[in-house]
């Protein structure tokens, strides 16, 4: 094959190939509010978000958890009974599943773990850095959850009291207290296809100079 069409064809096949990524969909992913609050020295309103998301080499046995705190928000331990993160799965995946940490300072724990006054939930995270005013983890906390068997975000389900997640966070309002999560939270989703125009453009030029070269007598190769 003729060297410039060779290279023509293959910036063709490239740029198809760029297309198609960027227009395929991302990963399903849903958001939760940390705004129930136990007492109102704690803050008002959002403490931080949590977000699932399947993971994207496993999304059939893997779910990735982030925790992102609002500014000046810290996770602590406040005393007990409290575990300083607790996520509640459905019974048939809560035995099976198993967690990986991705932040420092924190240690998964498993079993029946105390959020008062939210009640119990399956699992938990286990925060051993230094305690008092001022110390705590910024975040984001971020782990893994998996389960050979399979899992999906639908296995986050509530607990007893109708709680999916609760944490033990110093606040917006300068004391250490209790938050949970009812409920999700819209997040703008990203904009696909967003850096589109220039691609397109320049997919199409190398198109029409294939174009060109098939159709002139007088092209050399």
């Amino acid at each position: 094959m003729r060297l410039a069409q060779f290279f023509a064809r293959s910036s063709l096949v490239a740029c198809t190939s760029l297309l198609l990524v960027n227009f395929a969909a991302p990963a399903s992913a849903i958001t939760f509010d940390l705004n129930v609050i136990s007492a109102s020295n704690i803050g008002i309103g959002s403490q931080g978000l949590v977000t699932l998301t399947p993971n994207a080499l496993d999304p059939t046995h893997k779910i990735d958890v982030v925790v992102s705190l609002s500014d000046g928000v810290l996770m602590v331990n406040s005393g007990g009974p409290h575990t300083p993160f607790v996520f509640n799965l459905a019974s048939a995946v809560a035995a099976g599943s198993e967690v990986s940490l991705t932040s420092g300072n924190f240690i998964a724990v498993s079993g029946s773990q105390p959020a008062t006054p939210y009640g119990d939930f399956t699992n938990g995270i286990a925060y051993n850095g230094q305690n008092g005013d001022g110390h705590g983890s910024p975040g984001p906390l971020e782990f893994v959850v998996f389960n050979a068997s399979g899992i999906t975000i639908s296995d986050f389900v509530t607990n007893s009291g109708g709680y999916y997640f609760a944490a033990d966070l110093y606040g917006t309002g300068g004391n250490a207290g209790s938050v949970a999560a009812t409920s999700t939270v819209a997040v703008p989703a990203p904009v696909v296809g967003a850096g589109l125009p220039g691609l397109i453009a320049a997919c199409g030029g190398l198109l029409a100079l294939a174009r060109r070269r098939r159709s002139s007598p007088t092209a050399r190769y």
